[in-house]
């Protein structure tokens, strides 16, 4: 199944998630990881947050294989843990704000504890376009969005373009 992506300026794009709660045994975890993964590769992503398919919950899945990186996996309740000292500066962009893309700068390398759906902690250590995927979906759990870290005048013309595309985008749908 694949989930409709909320778009900006939407306010459940702030949010912050609620842990998953691994005890509650009717809920279908292990579907919804495998319908992010369908959804973000059926909308040309590498990363996507729960929060940014409708859903209150801290989880996110990456996958960096097909760029490069060596990362295509599930995060439950996920944290950073540790963080290198040296920063990158890369142009992200993001499934919720379509056609924008803006240069962030991020931890070139972090350590991350996690869980799996048996309940286990894990430790994973990112680096490179893996950390950035991973800190820019993190992000979104937490209610931060990717042009946050803008200056005010480069943040309002994406701010314009993002509400731009997505009307055009809105204006296409009714068109089918």
């Amino acid at each position: 199944m694949i989930y409709d992506i909320i778009y900006w300026p939407d306010p459940f794009l702030r949010i912050k998630a609620n842990d998953v709660d691994l005890d509650n045994e009717t809920l279908p975890l292990a579907e919804i990881i495998a319908n992010m993964f369908e959804t973000m590769k059926a909308r040309g992503g590498m990363g996507l947050a729960a929060t940014q398919c409708g859903l209150n919950m801290r989880l996110l899945v990456i996958d960096t294989v097909q760029i490069g990186g060596k990362t295509k996996q599930a995060f439950i309740n996920p944290v950073i843990k540790e963080t290198t000292e040296k920063t990158i500066l890369t142009e992200e962009g993001c499934l919720s704000f379509p056609g924008v893309f803006a240069d962030v700068k991020r931890y070139h390398g972090v350590v991350v504890e996690s869980k799996t759906l048996t309940g286990e902690t894990e430790e994973v250590i990112l680096n490179g376009i893996d950390a950035v995927c991973f800190q820019h979906e993190l992000d979104h759990l937490n209610g931060v969005v990717f042009f946050d870290y803008l200056k005010p005048a480069k943040r309002q013309m994406v701010e314009q373009k993002v509400r731009k595309n997505v009307k055009k985008m809105e204006r296409r749908s009714k068109k089918r």
